[in-house]
């Protein structure tokens, strides 16, 4: 993850069109151990989510594997996770300070 100092992470999850929870931090461990407790919480009923780079890059992740994979390949980027019908998505991504 290529994180500038003068970024800020924030994380959103929007459901039908509305955001129902979000999070800014430093892109620490507590900030990704919180994302991770709300993907459980969020898909929990979905074993496989979409991992949305852009339109045209969305590839299969498994629930058990996503926060590490968004951790590992965050930059200035945006993320998002979604699930199958694309109705409940939350998103990563940085914001300049």
């Amino acid at each position: 993850m290529s994180q500038n100092s003068a970024q800020t992470l924030r994380i959103e999850i929007w459901m039908n069109e509305n955001m129902e929870w979000s999070l800014e931090g430093d892109g620490s461990a507590e900030q990704y151990r919180q994302a991770g407790i709300r993907i459980r919480s969020l898909f929990k009923d979905e074993d496989g989510l979409k991992l949305v780079r852009n339109k045209n890059n969305i590839s299969d992740v498994s629930k058990a594997d996503a926060i590490k994979i968004i951790r590992d390949t965050l930059s200035d980027d945006n993320l998002m996770l979604c699930d199958e019908k694309f109705t409940r998505m939350m998103v990563f991504f940085y914001l300049s300070k």
